[in-house]
């Protein structure tokens, strides 16, 4: 595993409740915000979320950056977070969901969550048919490039939120994704120079 990010993450937490429809995080900061119905959610570096609670549903879409969530159980309204390509949805779980661009990965904590695709004309970018999958805790699921995959060992919880620890851990994932999740966390952005190694593990 690779290690990064020596320095401690500014915290800039605030417990407080959601009146407005958009959460959003600068470069390296942290937020903590209860919502209406007393879902909590953590919001990790450079993320931006939009809250669309209606009477029957509640809807997060997640434009950018890593979030956490720890939902207030109701089974009349669904939770669900929008993340690009992938729809996931709880009843009362605990899961985190990334995003970057037309990535995303769900890691559920507790209870379970339905993972499902979004159709697409575009082959490269998202699934042609619709895909449905059960995530319970331990499980992480990744949607990159068409595919989604399901990891095959279980997933460490502490390493779910970095901006409590200051630390960044990868295991066996692409550069492309690498360099995008230090980029939320430093203020020195890293490019890939060469498109060829973008997809080295």
């Amino acid at each position: 595993g690779l290690a990064l990010l020596d320095t401690p993450l500014q915290d800039r937490s605030v417990d407080r409740r959601i009146e407005f429809p958009r959460l959003e995080t600068p470069i390296g900061a942290a937020q903590t915000a209860t919502l209406r119905d007393g879902s909590k959610v953590e919001l990790g570096g450079r993320t931006s979320l939009t809250v669309r609670y209606s009477k029957d549903a509640r809807m997060i879409v997640a434009e950018q950056g890593e979030a956490y969530f720890e939902v207030a159980k109701n089974p009349t309204r669904p939770f669900v977070v929008q993340a690009g390509p992938l729809t996931v949805t709880a009843i009362g779980t605990a899961f985190s969901v990334e995003r970057f661009g037309d990535t995303a990965v769900v890691t559920v904590t507790e209870g379970t969550v339905e993972v499902r695709t979004t159709p697409s004309l575009k082959p490269d970018r998202a699934a042609k048919n619709e895909i449905s999958l059960r995530a319970s805790a331990g499980d992480r699921i990744r949607f990159d490039r068409g595919e989604l995959v399901q990891a095959t060992e279980p997933v460490a919880l502490d390493s779910l939120k970095p901006w409590k620890t200051g630390r960044l851990e990868f295991r066996d994932e692409p550069l492309r994704l690498v360099v995008a999740r230090i980029n939320r966390y430093s203020e020195v952005q890293l490019e890939i120079g060469d498109p060829s190694i973008a997809d080295l593990r």
